[in-house]
């Protein structure tokens, strides 16, 4: 989906495959930003009025949050099951890292917490959830990386607490890349498609400082992260599968087959403003330009990856 303006009043929607494109004011989309999308759930906030919900385009259903108070700084979202069953977390990341915000769907406010204020978390690099439990990736000083779980207790006390290794001797810290640029630049933990397991994958951005200015000057690393086992492997390849990330929203990956058009063993990546998207392949570390929708413009145009069944576009 692009956003055509920073108002966020006008979208067109554009297929992989190319065999279809649409372009409309869709009142659901009107002023606000997505922010994840979940179980075929979207979640969206208002950065003027600070509105926050979920909507399901497939059933025409919303749900609303509690308002997400300066909302704009926010740009990703997780949630830990379908929002229908009860006990769903809603969860959202700041852009730079350092606040979280977690509710519980159905509550009347968000559990808020400056992450710089905990003794041991400096920011929260990547969020995401597998089978239930939502996931952070956070870094510090004192203890470089770690995993953690994010929960909510009472209903008003987010809690971090972090793995501890597959011994049970101290904390589980993976093997993560080099964060002077790990930090600046957002990672995403994604679950893993459908029949691979009970594994997230890592998805870090690594800019080249060679050719900074370019506007496509980067590489990947994805790391297999299976929790159970206390895994972290990073991959040289992810045969049959393709994984979708953006500015904002956390990501998701699927199966080549399933997500018709799309390269497999490639990174599909927008950034936050421009016409194109780009197609990064692990095999031979390629990068590709990508021009899915002819209305884009490269200043006010923003692309987002939207993870969603066949639906119609009327609502």
């Amino acid at each position: 989906m692009t956003s055509h303006t920073r108002a966020h009043d006008k979208h067109s929607f554009c297929s992989l495959s190319g065999n279809w494109s649409c372009t409309a004011s869709i009142a659901n989309f009107s002023g606000k930003r997505v922010l994840g999308s979940n179980h075929g759930w979207l979640a969206m906030a208002d950065p003027l009025t600070d509105e926050c919900l979920l909507w399901n385009p497939q059933i025409a259903k919303k749900i609303l949050l509690p308002p997400l108070r300066k909302s704009s700084r926010y740009n990703r979202c997780v949630l830990s099951k379908p929002p229908t069953e009860p006990g769903c977390l809603a969860a959202f990341i700041c852009s730079c890292g350092f606040k979280l915000s977690v509710c519980v769907v159905g509550a009347h406010e968000f559990a808020k917490q400056c992450l710089r204020k905990l003794p041991s978390i400096i920011f929260m690099v990547a969020i995401g959830a597998v089978h239930g439990q939502i996931y952070g990736v956070v870094f510090s000083m004192r203890d470089g990386y770690r995993l953690v779980t994010v929960g909510l207790v009472d209903g008003t006390t987010i809690m971090i607490a972090p793995l501890t290794s597959a011994d049970g001797s101290g904390l589980w810290i993976p093997p993560l890349p080099d964060p002077r640029w790990t930090g600046l630049h957002p990672s995403y933990l994604i679950e893993s498609p459908a029949g691979a397991g009970k594994l997230l994958f890592l998805v870090v951005k690594v800019f080249l400082s060679e050719n900074y200015e370019e506007e496509n000057a980067m590489v990947f690393q994805v790391f297999r992260v299976d929790v159970e086992r206390r895994e972290c492997v990073e991959l040289d390849r992810i045969d049959g599968m393709t994984i979708f990330i953006a500015s904002c929203g956390n990501g998701f990956c699927h199966w080549s087959t399933f997500a018709g058009g799309s390269k497999p063993n490639c990174i599909y990546y927008a950034n936050k403003e421009g016409r194109l998207v780009y197609v990064y392949d692990l095999g031979d570390r390629s990068t590709t330009p990508l021009l899915l929708c002819p209305d884009a413009k490269q200043l006010g145009s923003t692309n987002y990856w939207i993870d969603l069944p066949e639906v119609s576009l009327e609502y």
